[in-house]
């Protein structure tokens, strides 16, 4: 019978590895959806967020694959804008190209 652990009884690092490891099975799930069939070998994930106490409050998060050096995670982070910003003007010029406006 397996040795059966209630949430409450599971350590911070224990509660840390389940939900990384839940991060790292859907990143990696996504990118091989995304990619027909290719695999994420590096992710980063950077999130703005905001606290409970100071709702107004800004803060950011970050995770990334084990085992990846910083500098990778800047160079991944430094291509952000080449892979992003193509994708942000093909929906504004699929969204104004909709309004009607044939230039």
């Amino acid at each position: 019978m397996a040795d059966e652990t209630t949430p409450e009884e599971l350590t911070d690092e224990e509660i840390f590895n389940q939900k990384f490891g839940a991060l790292e099975t859907a990143v990696r799930e996504y990118v091989t959806y995304m990619s027909d069939g290719g695999y994420a070998t590096d992710w980063v994930l950077f999130s703005a967020r905001t606290s409970v106490e100071n709702p107004d409050s800004t803060g950011y998060t970050h995770a990334m694959n084990r085992g990846v050096p910083y500098h990778t995670m800047l160079g991944l982070l430094e291509h952000a804008p080449d892979v992003i910003l193509p994708s942000f003007h093909s929906v504004y010029e699929e969204e104004y190209y909709e309004e009607g406006d044939d230039e």
